[in-house]
């Protein structure tokens, strides 16, 4: 009887062993996205750096009030402003889809847009 149990243990052992291989080629694969995957996130993660750069870059030589809002001549209503700008270097009042609001981020980023 005691034969029994041992041989009922020995497969079991095997079954494990071969478990824990990790010689397939589908593994294998997974790493490999998985780094490629990284890669890619951290492309999109230093292309959303270089846009918030290059925005507060902009946006660090245009006149602010004492609450940080930019100063600005509004391209659409042809006024004075104060704006927050948000993460994409947008003042607030941006409505998108409107040419006049467009043209107006696109001078914020560049830093020459008109102000007072």
């Amino acid at each position: 009887m005691s034969d029994d149990v041992e041989n009922a243990d020995a497969p079991a052992a095997d079954a494990n062993s071969e478990e824990t291989k990790s010689d397939s080629p589908e593994e294998s694969t997974s790493g490999a996205s998985g780094f490629l995957g990284n890669l890619k996130n951290a492309r999109s993660q230093l292309g959303d750096a270089k846009d918030a750069f290059s925005n507060a870059r902009g946006a660090g030589s245009l006149p602010t009030d004492d609450d940080g809002r930019v100063r600005l001549v509004c391209r659409r209503y042809e006024e004075r402003r104060l704006a927050p700008l948000d993460d994409k270097g947008r003042p607030t009042c941006y409505e998108a889809g409107n040419a006049d609001c467009g043209s107006c981020v696109e001078a914020v980023t560049d830093g020459d847009v008109e102000t007072w």
